[in-house]
């Protein structure tokens, strides 16, 4: 005797990415932004997304996935250019179908006092960095760096300007980190021309 009962059997694909936590935390005058994923399946890249009002976002970052996996992915990025005061952040994850999902919505308030400037940018020959004068006792270096991550000069800032000779640089982009007592503060890049 032969059961003729049918059972629908429902597939459910699941979801791309499982997100377990998305951050974002000043670092200077950059927004340093973390997430962590516990798996990813079929999904094709990441997205930021910044608004000032917390209401209309735009896309300001695009991330490439590590790929398929089910062991936990760390990412980053930073946001050079954030609004002064709140900035409002939202990550958004693309599959390869085209669908997409949001995180949740996290901010961060620029403390914009620490006064801290390279120019002119760009460069011909000389700029002049400038560090807020503070008798906190700070200990200041700015590390440049080439844009294949090699590290070309370390300047010890003891003063509130200093200059910065660039005749010997190459004509091009340049990475910087600003550090004090040896955690870095703020990134940025340079732009030489001779």
């Amino acid at each position: 005797m032969h059961n003729n009962n049918v059972e629908s059997i429902t597939i459910i694909n699941p979801l791309p990415i499982q997100l377990e936590s998305f951050t974002a935390k000043q670092e200077g005058k950059n927004i340093l932004l973390n997430w962590v994923t516990a798996s990813e399946t079929n999904n094709a890249f990441y997205s930021i997304y910044c608004s000032k009002d917390g209401l209309t976002f735009v896309d300001i970052l695009k991330i490439p996935t590590k790929g398929n996996c089910t062991l936990q992915q760390y990412y980053s990025a930073v946001d050079a250019n954030p609004f002064n005061g709140i900035s409002y952040y939202k990550l958004n994850q693309t599959d390869r179908d085209g669908k997409s999902t949001y995180s949740n919505v996290v901010t961060v308030t620029i403390d914009d006092s620490f006064d801290f400037s390279i120019y002119p940018n760009p460069i011909m020959n000389e700029a002049t960095i400038r560090i807020p004068y503070e008798s906190n006792n700070s200990l200041y270096t700015l590390k440049i760096y080439s844009e294949t991550g090699v590290e070309i000069a370390c300047i010890k800032l003891n003063n509130k300007c200093t200059s910065l000779d660039t005749r010997n640089f190459q004509s091009g982009t340049y990475y910087f980190t600003l550090l004090e007592n040896n955690i870095s503060i703020q990134v940025g890049k340079l732009y030489t021309m001779h």
